[in-house]
This record gives C-alpha cells, structure tokens and sequence, in this order.
C-alpha cells in the first residue's frame, strides 16, 4: 500500500515550503513560524499577528509549517498568497 500526499512546494523567503493543496496564503508571526491558511487572513493590529478568518467550523483553517530564523521581514509584511 503507497500514500502518497497532496501537497505542492512553494517558494517563500527564499526557502521551499511544503504546503497542503488547499492551502491559500503563507505568512508568518513576529517569532518567524510561517503559517498556511485557507483564506487570507486578517492583520490584528492589537495581538501584532495574523488571524484567519474562520469560514466555518474547521479546525484546521490555518496550519504551522515552518520557521524562519532569523526574520529576514516584518510580520505585517509576509503575507503571501499562493499561485496555482
């Protein structure tokens, strides 16, 4: 038996990404974790990071998928979107 997971690599910071298909935006926090989301997420001026905007119950609407280190760009700054 052979799994075999949908996932595609994408370029962000000068670094490849795994990233879930469905997965549609890349940014990352104030301590460099870069983080996928569904849809695009929603500066929070107050809390200094990125809040999905939750689109339905799920509990995956943003996953972690790496870390830079050190940030190379601001936080408010690294929101991505993902080309298809």
């Amino acid at each position: 038996m052979k799994f075999t997971p949908k996932v595609r690599l994408v370029k962000y910071c000068n670094f490849l990404v795994n990233v879930p298909e469905e997965y549609q935006y890349l940014a990352a926090d104030s301590t460099g974790v870069v983080y996928a989301y569904l849809s695009k997420p929603q500066w929070n001026k107050r809390t200094n990071s990125w809040v999905p905007v939750l689109l339905s119950n799920q509990l995956m609407e943003f996953i972690e998928v790496g870390k830079i280190k050190p940030m190379s760009i601001s936080p408010e700054a690294s929101l991505q979107k993902i080309e298809k």
